[in-house]
């Protein structure tokens, strides 16, 4: 490289000036000559793309290639389901703990038995859209997902029918439902689009596009 060629140059004159001899510049080039373009090198020639363009260009194949191996290597399998167990384990639980109003401020114990009992039953039956999973199952589908994607979405959904325990639900969706086909450089006003989601400015996602 012709970079290389004067820093070569250089070394040779500095060298030479302080009593040096071929020997203690070649050594001082050999870090260079791992940069030079040649047949040795030609079959390892990187392609110069950012972050988002080597991600969005081979997310498919690499997501295939994990998936396949958390799925048929049983070594992985085991060490996924261990990580799982200590993240997720028996699901995020949670216990009413609202006190009476008043000075000494005393559990309100009906109250928080008859919470505890509504958010068991959402758990079971009303927190999938779909009517499929308990909380639990979901949870375990979601962190499983990530591990081997590396992303998971948990849609918030509104069923505001009088039987359920609330309305507020979850749907679970991998991430080949996001519409890949939505991505554009940042506009006038810094939002750009990756792989079908959206990011102002500062990073921040802030809309989603899925298919149905």
């Amino acid at each position: 490289m012709a970079d290389d060629r004067h820093v070569y140059q250089f070394l040779k004159q500095l060298s030479a000036r302080h009593g040096g001899g071929e020997h203690a510049v070649e050594s001082r080039t050999a870090p260079y000559k791992g940069g030079d373009q040649n047949r040795l090198w030609r079959d390892w020639e990187p392609d110069p793309l950012s972050g988002d363009a080597a991600i969005s260009e081979n997310w498919g194949l690499m997501t295939s290639r994990v998936r396949d191996l958390f799925r048929n290597e049983a070594v992985i399998r085991k060490l996924r389901r261990e990580i799982a167990k200590g993240v997720v384990g028996r699901g995020i639980a949670t216990f009413a703990d609202v006190v009476e109003p008043g000075i000494d401020g005393e559990p309100d114990d009906e109250f928080n038995f008859e919470a505890d009992e509504q958010f068991e039953r959402w758990c079971e039956e009303d927190c999938d859209v779909e009517g499929r999973q308990a909380w639990e199952q979901m949870q375990w589908q979601h962190f499983n997902e990530v591990e081997e994607s590396g992303e998971s979405f948990l849609l918030e959904c509104w069923e505001p029918e009088k039987s359920r325990t609330s309305p507020l639900c979850y749907q679970l969706l991998e991430p080949e439902q996001i519409d890949e086909t939505k991505d554009w450089p940042a506009d006038d006003k810094g939002i750009r689009a990756v792989r079908g989601i959206e990011y102002d400015r500062r990073g921040r996602a802030v809309a989603y596009w899925i298919h149905d």
